[in-house]
């Protein structure tokens, strides 16, 4: 039992650390390229299909309270994600910019 939970913890923090840090190393990676705008829009897909993929169920019963909850956490975190994508995109466009300003 405590291994399950300690594979499951590592799991969701390796996800996190995927989800929080890439996207700002490849932003400033990919800063003097045309690539520039793809960890944004990589971030904005991935909100987009957690929140179109997941089945969002409806109901009058104890269940459908826990799956109200799940819908609205899965919301949530489809809208950071947006947001983070967002930010991203937006500081990935600025620095795209003043790279290639720069060197000209």
């Amino acid at each position: 039992m405590a291994y399950d939970v300690a594979v499951k913890s590592s799991m969701v923090a390796v996800l996190l650390m995927t989800v929080l840090v890439v996207p700002p190393l490849l932003v400033a990676v990919l800063k003097r390229t045309s690539l520039f705008w793809l960890p944004g829009a990589a971030l904005i897909a991935s909100s987009l299909a957690v929140v179109i993929v997941w089945p969002f169920e409806t109901g009058h019963d104890e269940a459908s309270v826990m799956n109200g909850i799940a819908n609205f956490v899965h919301l949530v975190i489809g809208g950071g994600l947006f947001v983070f994508g967002a930010i991203c995109w937006i500081v990935a466009a600025r620095l795209h910019a003043r790279a290639t300003r720069t060197r000209s």
